[in-house]
């Protein structure tokens, strides 16, 4: 449970709803100090991050990882990507990357879109909204369709009575 007044996160499928592939560009930047991305481009003191998306955690050929993460298993999907992204030592204990994280949920979805264009092609994961967001928006659409009626029942008695 999160802290009193403080609103959820939101899904990393919401956030990918929001951003693009050159949103995750331009984060990248953080990224490119130490990974290329580019098709048979070099390791650096990060593994080459082309094709990631998809890929098995850790077992990327020709980079040195750490035990904790050539043994965390799995593979690069959407979630794992966001809490990975989110803060690394947190989520891969024993990890070499030294980078704190993004603490924004649309810098890392977009990040990881960015990625996914690069050499992967994971479907994106479907966004649903929240009952409470339907009921809302459903809420929304009655009452304008309420003041519309309304609007109109008055134009007719109006011309009616003229």
């Amino acid at each position: 449970m999160g802290r009193p007044g403080k609103a959820a996160e939101m899904t990393i499928a919401e956030a990918l709803t929001l951003v693009s592939a050159e949103d995750g560009a331009k984060v990248f930047a953080k990224c490119a100090a130490c990974h290329s991305i580019e098709a048979g481009g070099a390791n650096g003191v990060g593994p080459n991050l082309h094709a990631i998306m998809g890929a098995n955690v850790g077992a990327k050929g020709g980079y040195n990882y750490s035990a904790g993460m050539a043994g965390f298993g799995g593979e690069w999907g959407w979630e794992e990507m966001n809490q990975w992204l989110k803060r690394p030592a947190s989520y891969v204990e024993g990890t070499k990357m030294s980078f704190a994280g993004l603490s924004k949920v649309e810098d890392r979805a977009a990040v990881a879109l960015y990625m996914n264009e690069n050499g992967s092609s994971l479907p994106l994961p479907e966004f649903t909204p929240a009952a409470e967001e339907v009921a809302e928006a459903d809420a929304v659409e009655a009452a304008e369709e309420a003041q519309g009626d309304a609007a109109a029942t008055s134009e007719e008695t109006a011309a009616a009575e003229s």
